[in-house]
Order: C-alpha cells, then sequence, then structure tokens
C-alpha cells in the first residue's frame, strides 16, 4: 500500500514537446503546463519568449529543422503539440502522443485520414479546382476546444504511466517475494 500512495504522489515523468513557431495556443499551454507541471520545451526556429518553467530550444534555420530535432528527441509516452502532420506521424511511430491546436488527437487508428486529407487537398489546390478556403479567425471556443483535449490526452498519459509504474512495481515485489 505505501508504494502506492508513493506512485500516486509523484507525477509521472513525460515531456510536453510544442511545435512552436506557428503556434496559436501558447496562452492556453501556458496555464495547462503550470497547473500539471510539465516538463515542457517549445521548439523554434527563432527565440520566443515564453513563460520562465518553460524551455524554448532554438534549432538552426532549414527546412524541417525543428521537426527533426523534435521527432529524435521525443519517447514514448511524450506528448507533442503540432499542425504538422508528418510530424505528429513520426511521434506516433515512437510511442508518444500527438495533439493538433484544434484539439483533435491523431492516433495510429486517424492519421491515415489526416495524410489523405492532407493529400486530396493539395491535389485540388495544384489543380486550381475552384474552392474557397475561408480563414476564420481563432475564437474562445478554439481555445477551449484545444484546452479540453490537452486536458484529456494529459490525463490519459498519467494514467497510463501510473499503470505501467504499478505494473512493474507489482513485479518487482512478486519476484522479491520468490
Amino acid at each position: 500500500m505505501c508504494n502506492y500512495r508513493r506512485l500516486l504522489i509523484n507525477t509521472p515523468s513525460f515531456t510536453f514537446f510544442v511545435d512552436g513557431d506557428a503556434c496559436p495556443v501558447k496562452d492556453v499551454i501556458y496555464v495547462i503546463v503550470k497547473r500539471f507541471q510539465l516538463n515542457t520545451i517549445l521548439v523554434s526556429a527563432s527565440p520566443i519568449k515564453v513563460q520562465p518553467f518553460i524551455k524554448n530550444h532554438v534549432v538552426k534555420a532549414g527546412f524541417n529543422s525543428a521537426d527533426d530535432w523534435i521527432a529524435e528527441q521525443i519517447n514514448k509516452n511524450d506528448l507533442l503539440a503540432t499542425a504538422d502532420i508528418e510530424l505528429a506521424d513520426r511521434a506516433l511511430k515512437k510511442h508518444a502522443y500527438a495533439i493538433d491546436f484544434k484539439g483533435g488527437v491523431f492516433d495510429d487508428d486517424n492519421i491515415g485520414r489526416y495524410k489523405a486529407s492532407r493529400d486530396l487537398m493539395g491535389v485540388l489546390r495544384d489543380t486550381q479546382f475552384d474552392f474557397e478556403k475561408k480563414i476564420r479567425p481563432r475564437t474562445t471556443k478554439d481555445s477551449s476546444e484545444f484546452a479540453n483535449g490537452l486536458n484529456n490526452v494529459i490525463q490519459k498519459i498519467i494514467r497510463k504511466i501510473e499503470k505501467e509504474n504499478l505494473n512493474k512495481q507489482f513485479e518487482e515485489n512478486r519476484k522479491s517475494d520468490q
């Protein structure tokens, strides 16, 4: 029982990576990161002013430099916030979690649909198909949806890590009892 309480007191550790150059929800991220006290790295091509509890990692300028750095650093159970579908896919392949800036969670079941949709839109643009993409400004509802999605995925990661730690502790105790 004592070991179980110790596991619950210590918040599971994972790193939250933010693809920061075009991130429209930095303020929402700051609030949630502070609440959960997450190790957070905002990755960008140029310095970005961040809260003192967040690290800004500046990569060398170059095509996909930030994406490549994140893909190299991210590990199992880490979390990534990005609008880049390819980067989200790279994170998923390393058994990490990924969320877009609208609050949608990328996973193995839907990443193919995200890619297909992106590819279709590219083909339509290339063929100059007559469609109008209306870009609307972000609203507080958009920020709320992102905050809800981020809270949910953080809770999911914490529960998963706690369960893994509990199972590991159980196995260690079982082996020492033999």
